[in-house]
């Protein structure tokens, strides 16, 4: 919703109120409903904020995807190649876009609590809800991708949605509402990203705390550690200019280990098999070298992108 470019100095400068800050936004979006959603003990009580985030994507690639097709009627689409519509663009912007789409499909994490949420969470029917839960998505992302582009083609911005300007008043503010949407989606989608690092951080702590510290109730940790988690992420986003800065490095490093690296190294200690063993072995070591080679140069990339200023 707040332009881009806007900071903490040009909101003051060019005379704006105090609420189109970001960092003021970002702050109420924190105190809530994101901290009264992260405190929520079990996934089962999330499963609002899961829809309403769902709903929130769906209302967005709804409008894109209707101004696509009407645009496309009309033919004022903005391909700008000459040849047409280029299928494969390589670009430093590539750095970015790889680690994204790995990061938007790590929902490993998650796994195991859903399951524990399943009221008969039998091998095939967790097989099930992994299939519906990748293909819907997967679905969606072709559908805003493709009509976006065709929409605008060569122009097209990394968010689309700030490709809408310059329009009416009603389209802007219908528009506005598509950006608005996007960013409950995020809101709402913190929570559950937040499950499982609580649990990972709790393991990594209980064990390690002196005994003068572990007399606490469970109560005092649980809060405790939440309060953590969301003071960090915070710290984060205010030194942290663009998201996709961060989306592109969490997914370079975090994703391409979770979904390149770590599974074919566990099937691969599981079955006692090494890369020169069988065919299984020899695919499960190319896929680590690929994932961990991906995960140093996109990081190297973003890194010295955002060092130097250059994309």
């Amino acid at each position: 919703i707040v332009p881009a470019g806007l900071t903490d100095a040009c909101a003051s400068t060019i005379g704006l109120p105090y609420w189109c800050n970001r960092n003021f936004i970002a702050v109420v979006f924190l105190l809530c409903p994101i901290t009264p959603l992260s405190l929520k003990k079990n996934l089962r009580d999330l499963g609002f904020a899961s829809l309403f985030g769902l709903s929130s994507v769906l209302y967005a690639i709804v409008l894109v995807s209707q101004d696509s097709v009407k645009a496309i009627e009309k033919d004022q689409v903005k391909l700008n190649s000459p040849g047409g519509p280029e299928w494969v663009v390589i670009s430093p912007a590539i750095f970015f876009a790889l680690p994204i789409v790995c990061l938007a499909y790590m929902n490993h994490p998650n796994v195991h609590a859903v399951m524990e949420e399943l009221e008969n969470p039998t091998r095939a029917r967790v097989k099930e809800m992994i299939l519906i839960s990748e293909t819907m998505p997967t679905v969606l992302y072709l559908i805003m991708g493709i009509l976006g582009y065709m929409r605008f083609g060569d122009l097209t911005l990394d968010d689309i949605l700030l490709n809408y300007t310059g329009m009416s008043w009603t389209n802007t503010v219908i528009f506005n509402t598509a950006r608005l949407a996007m960013v409950l989606c995020l809101v709402v989608s913190f929570p559950l990203i937040l499950f499982p690092c609580r649990m990972c951080l709790h393991a990594l702590l209980k064990d390690a705390l002196p005994d003068s510290l572990k007399h606490f109730g469970g109560s005092f940790y649980f809060k405790g550690e939440t309060i953590f988690i969301l003071v960090i992420s915070y710290a984060t986003s205010y030194l942290v200019p663009q998201i996709k800065t961060a989306f592109g490095l969490t997914g370079a490093i975090t994703g391409c280990m979770m979904v390149y690296v770590l599974p074919p190294l566990f099937y691969m200690k599981i079955k006692k098999v090494g890369p020169c063993d069988s065919w299984y072995g020899f695919f499960s070591g190319l896929l680590m070298f690929v994932g961990g080679l991906m995960s140093i140069v996109c990081t190297t990339a973003i890194v010295y992108q955002e060092i130097t200023g250059k994309s």
